[in-house]
């Protein structure tokens, strides 16, 4: 499923007309929807660099903390509230840069000259996805699915406390896809046509 958000007609009339290789891209969405295979099509379709401020944070993790003393999730959840503001306002520049920016939290871009995508899927699917991962074999469908259930309120929880909102909300996107219903290349055709009806509104 393809849904076009109001976004794009709401912020129109405060963008500047300008080609897609200018424009950056930000990729949002839920846990297990396969938003890193995306980001992967998107970077290889219009030659942009990647910034993932998940890898980011599992780099200042790994430096930080080598022999695993605590996992990585209860490293992220608890860093300051101003190194998390720091470090997703950081995002900012890289999408003027017109880099595809990799986060959970798409309201901070709001108004900037990008493309915002929001991909979700059932927690069912999601949970089956994950039995390709080797940190989560062996576990039952139901065990993944509360993992996944509790990292997205873990992750929705944050949001608020940093930026007063849910990531969640629709009218942050300019297009939201259910990767459970498309392919990957489908998925980025959608986001191609999306991307070139936004181009033709900022021009009007």
């Amino acid at each position: 499923m393809v849904t076009h958000s109001a976004r794009a007609d709401d912020t129109t009339a405060k963008r500047v007309a300008v080609s897609h290789a200018d424009w950056g891209i930000v990729v949002s969405g839920d846990p297990g929807s396969g938003k890193t295979t995306f980001v992967e099509l998107l970077s290889a379709e219009y030659g942009k660099k990647v910034y993932s401020v998940g890898e980011y944070w599992r780099e200042k993790y790994k430096k930080e903390h080598p022999h695993g003393d605590i996992t990585f999730e209860a490293y992220w959840r608890y860093r300051p509230k101003m190194e998390q503001l720091k470090a997703n306002f950081n995002l900012r520049r890289y999408v003027r840069l017109g880099y595809i920016i990799d986060t959970r939290y798409a309201s901070i871009f709001d108004e900037l000259e990008c493309f915002i995508i929001y991909l979700r899927a059932p927690l069912y699917v999601r949970a089956v996805r994950l039995a390709t991962r080797p940190e989560y074999s062996g576990m039952t469908i139901k065990e993944r699915e509360a993992i996944l259930a509790a990292r997205q309120e873990d992750e929705v929880s944050v949001g608020m406390m940093l930026f007063g909102v849910d990531y969640r909300d629709p009218n942050f996107y300019d297009l939201i896809l259910d990767s459970s219903l498309l392919t990957p290349d489908e998925e980025l055709a959608a986001a191609k046509a999306g991307m070139r009806k936004l181009m033709n509104l900022a021009r009007r």
